[in-house]
């Protein structure tokens, strides 16, 4: 995971949107969250494969260590901001889909835990680490335990195909007067999107606003910040390819999991996404220090976030095939070993771990 293309990302996006998406609500605070459909406002592109993982457990496998399956997945929210022109045959380094307002809600810690030595806690804590930097700087969203204001109209936060996305509530106009007040001038009209151009540390970027969707886009390989921009808005309207719709092995990935707080995605084609140390100086183990196995092509993380820290917890992996997954008590050590519930479910080469922690990770 190159972390250090995110800290770039980060930085255009602060300069950018930093003045112009805090409090800018359409209806003067924060917009609702709608549970009941987490996908609104990123629809998924027509073509793109749908369907979930079997109950979990083939015949191969047997009982998951403290019985029971993890519950099937749904379509990863996320998806439809993954696009195939982004990223073309290579890899994903990251990505990352964050709900805001959850985030929101959750309360001050009584006091500060440490996380368990364990990569199924850890996993999850890397993504929401890359992706809460936005949240706090960008859209002024304080971490767990801040007593900064909460009334924002951000619900979603993505980072994906080398860009930044934010759904919510949002006043146009006022988005608009903040950002030009940064410096950014207007540059075109595409489609709902009116797009600004912003000269940054990091380079230009093209910021796209509506009403509802707000994108940070940067150059990406050959594509000029505007290009990239245009990509993000038409997979807003559901007209652009996703990464899944072509590559079956990661789509498996996009449905394997709950749809949660923290989401975030990690895929190689060529094999090497466990490759490199994770963590740097930090003492706890990430899931690239483990002893599973090189074989994995991709692993997905999905959980929930309390005061204390992370409760409920999956990691999908996707090996290159059946034969390259670990054993099982390979996999049983390296992901969910210190959690109070532990569950393993093997379906040929997909393999989901879920853990509960009664003492939730610190973040």
């Amino acid at each position: 995971m190159d972390r250090r293309r995110f800290v770039k990302l980060a930085g255009t996006a602060s300069v950018a949107t930093a003045a112009g998406l805090a409090g800018c609500s359409d209806d003067g605070g924060t917009s609702e969250n709608n549970s009941d459909d987490d996908t609104e406002g990123t629809p998924t592109p027509d073509g793109t494969p749908e369907g979930t993982p079997d109950d979990g457990q083939d015949e191969q496998d047997g009982q998951n260590s403290q019985g029971g399956d993890p519950t099937p997945g749904e379509r990863a929210r996320y998806d439809s901001w993954i696009l195939q022109d982004a990223y073309g045959s290579g890899p994903i380094d990251f990505a990352v889909s964050l709900d805001i307002a959850a985030l929101s809600a959750v309360g001050e810690a009584e006091e500060d835990t440490d996380p368990p030595d364990d990569a199924l806690a850890v996993t999850p804590l890397s993504f929401f680490g890359l992706g809460s930097n936005l949240a706090t700087g960008v859209l002024g969203i304080p971490r767990s335990g801040s007593d900064q204001d909460t009334d924002q109209p951000t619900e979603y936060l993505h980072v994906a195909s080398n860009s930044v996305i934010m759904e919510g509530n949002y006043d146009a106009d006022a988005t608009a007067t903040a950002i030009e007040d940064q410096g950014a001038t207007e540059s075109e009209q595409y489609g709902d999107f009116t797009f600004y151009t912003i000269d940054g540390q990091n380079g230009t970027s093209v910021i796209g606003i509506t009403s509802d969707t707000v994108i940070v886009a940067g150059a990406s390989g050959e594509s000029s910040p505007t290009e990239q921009a245009r990509l993000l808005a038409d997979a807003n309207n559901a007209e652009a390819t996703t990464y899944s719709a072509g590559v079956g092995e990661f789509d498996e990935l996009m449905t394997a999991l709950p749809d949660r707080t923290i989401m975030g995605v990690s895929y190689d084609p060529e094999g090497n996404v466990l490759e490199g140390t994770g963590g740097g100086q930090s003492e706890l183990e990430f899931i690239e220090e483990t002893e599973l196995g090189p074989n994995v092509l991709g692993y997905a993380t999905s959980a929930t976030l309390e005061s204390s820290g992370i409760a409920t917890s999956s990691v999908a992996l996707r090996y290159e095939s059946a034969d390259d997954v670990d054993d099982r008590s390979t996999i049983e050590s390296a992901l969910g070993a210190e959690a109070d519930v532990q569950t393993i479910a093997i379906d040929g080469p997909l393999v989901v771990v879920e853990g509960e922690f009664a003492t939730p990770a610190s973040n």
